[in-house]
C-alpha cells in the first residue's frame, strides 16, 4: 500500500455527541473536581475503515461509554503527523473521577464494549489502551 493515497481525516464540522443524562451529570458533579485518571485509548484505523470508524465512534461508541456514568468527560483527538499508508491514528481520552468508577467500568462495561468494537472493526484497527494517573493540571 506504500504510496497509495488515502482520504484525509473528516474535515466537516464536528457533530455534537450525545452526553449522559442530567441525572448522570448530577451524580458526576458530586465527584471530586480534579480528574483522578485518564483512560487513554489510542487507535490506528485503516484508510478503508476510517470514515465509518470516525462516525461510529462519534455517534455510537463514545456516547455508550459516557452513558455508563463512569467518566466525567472525554476528548476525541486526531494525532497529527502519524497518518501513513497503514491508516490514521486517534486518541480518545476519558476522564475518570475515581479509581473505583474506573474499576466498575472495567468489570461491568468494558468487556462487552470491546467485543462489539472487535466484531465491527476486526482487522481494520489496532488498539492500545493506557491508564494515566493525574498528577496535576492547570
Amino acid at each position: 500500500m506504500a504510496g497509495q493515497d488515502h482520504p484525509d481525516p473528516p474535515s466537516q464540522e464536528p457533530r455534537p455527541i450525545n452526553l449522559p443524562s442530567r441525572l448522570t451529570r448530577q451524580f458526576l458533579s458530586l465527584c471530586p473536581i480534579m480528574t483522578a485518571l485518564i483512560y487513554n485509548v489510542t487507535v490506528k484505523v485503516s484508510a478503508k475503515a476510517h470514515h465509518d470508524w470516525v462516525n461510529w465512534m462519534r455517534d455510537i461508541h463514545i456516547p455508550e461509554v459516557m452513558a455508563t456514568a463512569c467518566f466525567s468527560s472525554f476528548r476525541f483527538l486526531h494525532l497529527e503527523g502519524y497518518d501513513d499508508e497503514e491508516g490514521f491514528t486517534y486518541a480518545i481520552q476519558y476522564a475518570c473521577p475515581s479509581r473505583a468508577l474506573f474499576d466498575i467500568y472495567q468489570a461491568e462495561h468494558a468487556p462487552l464494549m470491546q467485543q462489539k468494537y472487535k466484531e465491527i472493526f476486526d482487522g481494520q484497527i489496532v488498539v492500545f489502551r493506557t491508564i494515566l494517573k493525574m498528577i496535576g493540571e492547570g
